[in-house]
């Protein structure tokens, strides 16, 4: 299922390294295929921690990319995921 999801983080990791590119604010909206998601570990940019996340698929944003970003990242609008 397709559902809106916004951004409302900019670091998954304790040290604070943003994953999220200085140009994309928090609140940027995206479409998130909720079907999409896996298991996936992230290496932090920062510390080289390495984090467990769930990953899913979305589109749009500011630049209107897509591809597999960490569900952590966002907030849905409808509930889901």
């Amino acid at each position: 299922m397709l559902v809106k999801a916004r951004t409302i983080k900019e670091s998954l990791c304790d040290c604070g390294f943003p994953i999220l590119s200085e140009n994309v604010p928090l609140g940027t909206v995206y479409k998130v295929e909720t079907d999409s998601v896996a298991k996936g570990t992230l290496i932090c940019g920062g510390c080289k921690k390495h984090i467990s996340i769930r990953t899913v698929w979305a589109s749009g944003g500011i630049t209107y990319s897509e591809g597999i970003m960490p569900l952590e990242l966002f907030e849905f609008d409808e509930g889901a995921a």
